[in-house]
């Protein structure tokens, strides 16, 4: 390995030929000359790895001396098991990762000591270098993804309006197969039954954490936190990532922590993302944005899930879907062309306009960039370099969304119901609320800048947040969460027209 030149804004220290996937100072392993000891984390990374002593510093370093690889002890596992929903009513999208492309079967059933029905991955993929479209992803960052899997567990059937414990696992004989994971699955009758409640923990902007305490690109010591909350909340439905997932910008390995860390989550309910820039963007690649995603177009998160969006093999990532007859969720793509004449604004027409209010009461638009947000001295309506928010918020108000989602801000804020930087009557505009606070570095709120009228409440503080809707769809709150205790920040409950 040698010393490179800093590859793009993204890219970060040390500036070596082939990115570590993570690094300590000498120091780390104590102050006695010549000799040290630090125990590092490992996750199962489907290859060797092996440990490498430099010299020169962060911004030239010399590799010096290099140590036998570690062989892993499983390396054709199957790992990282996700779920999500497609565009079927009852069915449960299953997703997993592998070194080789022979772990393709799953093994399911109602029982945990009877898996007897079987299915194989009908999409089986990967990616390489060629298909990124820039530093440093397919450059210094570059690291071996292994192969996707996606297979359907199908809906139950009959028309009992029922919900049943679904055990399942994946793998193969060649490969091995995965632990025993389980999820709630419930009868295409019992989603189109109105529920007593909902909960849908949401989050944006968070990262992965290298628990040992040593450094790596883009350090978010609070995600780990941030999942675990998630992953202890009770009675949850589902959960949703508005972008800024990984941040892996490019250095790819930074998935596999990622991926991991999120598993124990994406394995137990369905778990749903979106684009945000450090997904998307790149210069001259249909994006609105610079060079955010250092290289990976999209294509890092496309590959990793596969979401209920028009195609998979496009920058169309957008889709809506309903939970229990209660709320209807739209996830837009902040990060391409989203104005009148584009197809993301044909669909949102389309999309809203067919939603039954008489039998789904709540619509929920959940997007990256945010129309409203505040920080770092200054608050700001139709921000964020997104063209059209103007034409979109009167599409939101002529469908009568009632709430929106928005991450990419590091910060929590709630609005009033608001129309063009104006507060209305509750009800006859969306309230807006910023959860980017999940795990990347916070933006703070300076207190020498006035407080326009349509914030209603704003913190700068790591957490988690919950959506609940309640009573039989009469009620709809957003619950914001401490990291640290788990303790309330703050709730925001909405109310209908006339109520």
């Amino acid at each position: 390995m040698k010393t490179i030149a800093k590859e793009g804004v993204v890219s970060t220290q040390p500036f070596v030929s082939t990115a570590p996937i993570k690094y300590i100072l000498c120091s780390q392993g104590g102050e006695k000359q010549n000799t040290g000891k630090y125990a590092f984390r490992m996750n199962n990374y489907r290859q060797d790895v092996f440990f490498a002593l430099f010299d020169g510093g962060l911004v030239t370093p010399t590799e010096v001396k290099r140590s036998n690889p570690i062989k892993v002890k499983f390396p054709n596992a199957p790992m990282h098991l996700r779920l999500s929903l497609t565009r079927n009513l009852g069915e449960m999208m299953l997703g997993w990762t592998a070194k080789e492309p022979t772990a393709s079967f799953i093994e399911y059933g109602y029982n945990k000591n009877d898996l007897s029905s079987k299915g194989e991955a009908g999409y089986v993929e990967t990616y390489g270098k060629e298909d990124l479209c820039g530093p440093p992803g397919n450059g210094s960052g570059w690291f071996e993804p292994g192969f996707s899997f996606y297979a359907i567990i199908p809906a139950i059937v009959g028309k009992e309006n029922v919900a049943k414990e679904c055990f399942y696992r994946v793998g193969s004989d060649a490969s091995g197969w995965s632990d025993v994971h389980s999820f709630t699955q419930k009868s295409p009758e019992h989603l189109e039954t109105p529920s007593e409640q909902v909960n849908i923990l949401v989050t944006a902007d968070v990262g992965a954490t290298e628990l040992d305490g040593s450094h790596y690109h883009w350090e978010e010591p609070n995600a780990s936190s941030t999942y675990r909350w998630m992953h202890g909340a009770a009675h949850a439905d589902l959960a949703v990532h508005i972008g800024d997932l990984a941040y892996a910008t490019g250095y790819e390995s930074k998935w596999e922590n990622f991926m991991s860390q999120i598993e124990p989550l994406s394995s137990s309910l369905p778990y749903m993302v979106g684009l945000g820039n450090h997904e998307r963007d790149f210069a001259n690649t249909g994006s609105i944005g610079g060079n955010d995603s250092g290289g990976e177009c999209g294509m890092a998160t496309r590959h990793r899930f596969r979401m209920p969006t028009p195609d998979h093999d496009s920058d169309r990532f957008w889709y809506s879907f309903d939970i229990s007859g209660l709320v209807h969720m739209v996830m837009i793509d902040t990060e391409v062309a989203l104005g009148p004449g584009s197809d993301q604004y044909a669909f949102l027409e389309s999309d809203l306009k067919a939603v039954n209010r008489t039998r789904t009461p709540w619509v929920v638009i959940m997007g990256h960039r945010p129309m409203y947000f505040g920080g770092n001295g200054g608050y700001h309506v139709y921000g964020g370099g997104v063209l059209h928010f103007a034409e979109l918020e009167a599409l939101f108000i002529q469908n009568n969304v009632d709430l929106c989602l928005w991450g990419h801000v590091h910060n929590l804020m709630t609005t009033c119901p608001v129309k063009n930087g104006t507060c209305v009557a509750k009800g006859q505009a969306p309230v807006h609320v910023v959860i980017g606070n999940g795990g990347q570095s916070l933006t703070p709120y300076l207190p020498s800048t006035d407080v326009p009228e349509w914030v209603e409440y704003k913190m700068s503080n790591f957490g988690w947040n919950e959506l609940v809707v309640s009573d039989y769809g009469k009620k709809l709150a957003v619950n914001m969460y401490n990291d640290e205790d788990d303790s309330l920040y703050h709730s925001v409950e909405l109310s209908k027209r006339g109520e």
